[in-house]
């Protein structure tokens, strides 16, 4: 009898294992974090603000194209991570080239002077529409 207790415990155990590895919104594990609209005034907001500072620090003229993604997090505060898509002229005949940038927003939207924005360029991305292989 105890050994049918032990089969049945172990494997109860390898199938929550299993599934737990097929979780794709890991929002519903708990983490803390979830997925919000791209559009939403306040991401758009948000992303805009971000390359405006990104333009600042790095004396670059980035355009705002879109968010690419858009978590929202919080422990204290709000906290917003952001895939922005950004654009500038590059090359010799000033075609528009897309950047990625990575943004992590801490503080409450509505109050600007509150936030704190670090900015970063993903110098892994490669759009796959210049792929010419």
């Amino acid at each position: 009898m105890n050994y049918l207790k032990i089969v049945i415990l172990v494997a109860v155990a390898i199938l929550l294992i299993i599934e737990a590895s097929f979780v794709k919104d890991f929002s519903a594990l708990g983490n803390g974090w979830k997925y919000k609209d791209t559009n939403h005034s306040t991401v758009v907001k948000l992303a805009n603000e971000s390359v405006s500072k990104f333009n600042e620090e790095h004396h670059k003229n980035y355009s705002f194209a879109g968010v690419e993604s858009a978590k929202k997090g919080k422990e204290t505060t709000p906290h917003y991570k952001l895939e922005i898509l950004a654009t500038t002229p590059c090359g010799k005949s000033n075609e528009t080239c897309p950047k990625l940038l990575l943004s992590d927003v801490r503080g409450n939207p509505k109050n600007k002077s509150g936030l704190e924005i670090n900015v970063e360029e993903d110098l892994n991305y490669y759009p796959y529409h210049l792929n010419v292989f």
